[in-house]
């Protein structure tokens, strides 16, 4: 499962930010710190960023239900090597960094 979850946080700037949910700390002089995932273009496009760890983890805890019913049905096979492959990558990608 993932390891940190993301939010979507509006900076002093206006700008949409993606940060790991809980680093946001605010001071008393109006500064802010956190932990920056990437900046969006959007609201919107923040919040769906933010998603992203929560779809991973509901594809990864789905992957044995999936297997199972792809031995006996072709569709689910493919939605089990989409699910596995997409796992995958965001493993390797969450490494990297």
């Amino acid at each position: 499962m993932t390891k940190e979850m993301w939010e979507h946080h509006e900076d002093l700037f206006g700008e949409n930010q993606v940060i790991v949910k809980g680093s946001l700390e605010k001071y008393g002089n109006g500064m802010e710190s956190y932990s920056p995932i990437c900046t969006a273009e959007n609201g919107n496009l923040a919040l769906a960023i933010a998603m992203c760890p929560l779809i991973v983890d509901a594809l990864e805890q789905s992957l044995p239900y999936v297997k199972a019913a792809a031995k006996t049905d072709g569709h689910a096979n493919g939605t089990y090597q989409l699910a596995s492959n997409i796992v995958s990558d965001w493993k390797r990608y969450m490494n990297k960094g």
